[in-house]
């Protein structure tokens, strides 16, 4: 009988923002294996504070990606209100949720969790 091998990779969590309070790029998370399913919780947005899904091929030009807002399902490349949100994408080298038009008050967080496809 022949032997199969099937390669996994697990499940990966990070912090983009925590605690966050002003505008700014966040942690850029670069990817190292299969994975193209990625989930993000944000919490803590209030005012105008708009958060921008982004993506990078080559690690360096990042450019916007649709996400799916799970609560209602609709698509947009950007967020201003807490949520979970969904980006299915292949061939990702980096990841990123820069925070644009904060004003005051909240504390942004955002974590993803990537999944292989």
């Amino acid at each position: 009988m022949k032997e199969v091998s099937i390669l996994w990779c697990e499940p990966i969590k990070r912090s983009l923002h925590k605690n966050a309070s002003a505008n700014g790029d966040g942690a850029v998370f670069t990817l190292q294996g299969s994975y193209g399913q990625f989930t993000f919780q944000v919490n803590g947005i209030t005012g105008t504070a708009t958060l921008t899904f982004q993506a990078s091929i080559d690690g360096e030009n990042f450019e916007d990606v649709r996400v799916q807002d799970t609560a209602d399902g609709t698509f947009a490349t950007t967020a201003t209100s807490d949520g979970i949100y969904t980006l299915y994408l292949s061939g990702a080298h980096s990841l990123k949720v820069p925070i644009t038009n904060y004003d005051d008050g909240g504390n942004i967080t955002v974590t993803v969790v990537a999944r292989p496809l």
